[in-house]
């Protein structure tokens, strides 16, 4: 079971690209009826000089239907020689259609880096969901809601082999793991004993599965 068990790929980046990102969903009056979206984009300098480019997000539902509120909002960033910037946007999206296990609705979020004339230099993807969960109540009393709604869970734990494979999961496998899950009313996969191929974690939020990532310790 040694050896490199999952792919191995090289990209090339533009010098001044987009290194990270992170996209909350965030509900303050908790009736669900808009949500806040809070994204973080870092912008990664690695040319000889200061360099100044401006970051574009575009929110799209799963019709292909672009999100008004987010298409388009931009932010300009100057990032030192060797250095890092951060874009930071928080925008309102009214009635978002929420996710859950049994409503896995997706929106596709896309970010896109532009020099100072709006030439795009780079572009970036994710699916996202609207979604809130949380803990009511304390001690053995406590439950786990998703959107105000309590979870009852049908779970089971899932250890990275394959028939064949051993460590080395196809792709093929882990969509046939997500699929027979689904049909025999599994809504929730605990991920022993290590993080999962990234592969599983998108295919529980397009097929609606929770998802226990348990760390390696």
């Amino acid at each position: 079971y040694a050896g490199i068990h999952r792919d191995v790929f090289i990209t090339k980046q533009p010098k001044v690209s987009i290194f990270d990102y992170n996209v909350e969903t965030i509900f303050k009056d908790h009736d669900y009826t808009s949500a806040e979206l809070d994204l973080t984009v870092d912008v990664s300098n690695t040319a000889d000089t200061a360099a100044t480019r401006k970051v574009r997000a575009y929110l799209y539902d799963n019709k292909g239907n672009a999100v008004s509120s987010v298409n388009g909002v931009e932010q300009n960033v100057t990032a030192a020689k060797g250095g890092t910037a951060k874009a930071e946007f928080s925008v309102k999206v009214k009635n978002p259609k929420l996710w859950s296990a049994e409503l896995p609705n997706l929106y596709t979020l896309v970010l896109e880096l532009c020099d100072g004339n709006g030439n795009t230099l780079q572009t970036v993807g994710k699916r996202i969901g609207f979604r809130e969960f949380y803990m009511e109540g304390k001690g053995n009393n406590s439950e786990m809601r998703i959107n105000g709604q309590n979870i009852e869970f049908y779970g089971v734990c899932r250890g990275e082999a394959d028939p064949a494979g051993g460590h080395h999961v196809p792709y093929e496998t882990i969509v046939k793991d997500v699929q027979n899950a689904k049909q025999l009313n599994i809504n929730s996969i605990r991920t022993s004993h290590f993080p999962p191929d990234p592969n599983l974690i998108e295919l529980a939020d397009e097929y609606g599965l929770y998802i226990m990532d348990e760390v390696n310790v």
